[in-house]
């Protein structure tokens, strides 16, 4: 039915990233579709965070073009290292510890797809260390 189909396109990125990855999915641990519309002429970076406490990837998927930001940190959650832009079909993926915080579009609508996941290490089939992707 339709809401299969709209699940498949929602996750048809996401799985095609980890398979060129060479990825093994272990837990999907939630998947959440943000929508932020333009709020004024000045963009606001939204406060720093983690999605949650256990070691997990993020992959954070951009299905349009637009402004507002997605900003990376240091652990302190106050030196920035990383800016990413939002340009339709561009993928990130990152260690969940990483601090981060999306900023309001003045331009038009931000919609993202979050996907927060663990994978298993290939040659230990266990739940695998991170190491910073962005």
């Amino acid at each position: 039915g339709i809401k299969h189909e709209l699940l498949f396109q929602l996750l048809t990125p996401f799985y095609s990233l980890i398979n060129q990855l060479d990825l093994v999915l272990y837990e999907l641990l939630n998947c959440r579709v943000f929508l932020q519309l333009p709020s004024s002429n000045t963009s606001k970076v939204l406060l720093p965070h983690t999605d949650q406490s256990d070691p997990h990837l993020v992959f954070l998927y951009y299905a349009n073009d637009g402004d507002g930001d997605t900003v990376f940190y240091e652990q302190d959650r106050k030196t920035e290292i990383k800016r990413v832009s939002p340009k339709k079909g561009r993928a990130v993926i990152f260690d969940g510890s990483i601090p981060h915080s999306g900023s309001t579009p003045t331009k038009n609508e931000r919609l993202t797809i979050n996907i927060n996941f663990t994978i298993l290490d290939q040659n230990q089939l266990q739940i695998r260390k991170y190491p910073p992707i962005i």
